[in-house]
């Protein structure tokens, strides 16, 4: 990992709030980020499912975008997607990507998916964005 990405994970690590500008590596920190918090969640819990991440983003189109990003750099996690027109995940996943409309309109349904309980870290991706109307779902 660069140097320039080590600082930022360490702070995150040891604060609660982490803004960076466009193209310095974010999605690569949350992603190390997440790692980091499903590891300490597996070895707290070795013989439950422990806590999943959830990172939500503004659009549906990002859904899909860091996803597959997660995947990529935390091939060994297992992900899910979801939006408002997309079917629930299965219950078994260790990171949850979505975008906070849906995860919202879920969670008013009392699904135990979506319990803020059941997600040990939270990570808000374009969190300048939130509050705007840009996805229906």
């Amino acid at each position: 990992m660069p140097s320039h990405q080590q600082a930022p994970i360490v702070c995150c690590v040891s604060f609660d709030n982490f803004y960076a500008l466009s193209s310095t590596g974010k999605t690569f920190i949350a992603a190390e980020l997440i790692k980091m918090s499903i590891k300490r969640e597996r070895a707290e819990h070795p013989n439950v499912q422990g806590r999943a991440a959830l990172f939500l983003v503004p659009t549906c189109l990002l859904v899909a975008q860091q996803a597959n990003a997660v995947r990529e750099w935390a091939p060994t996690l297992r992900v899910s997607e979801y939006m408002g027109a997309t079917a629930e995940p299965v219950q078994e996943f260790d990171v949850l990507v979505a975008t906070p409309a849906s995860f919202l309109a879920k969670q008013a349904q009392v699904s135990s998916l979506f319990e803020w309980s059941r997600f040990a870290l939270v990570i808000f991706d374009e969190g300048n964005h939130f509050g705007e109307t840009v996805c229906n779902t």
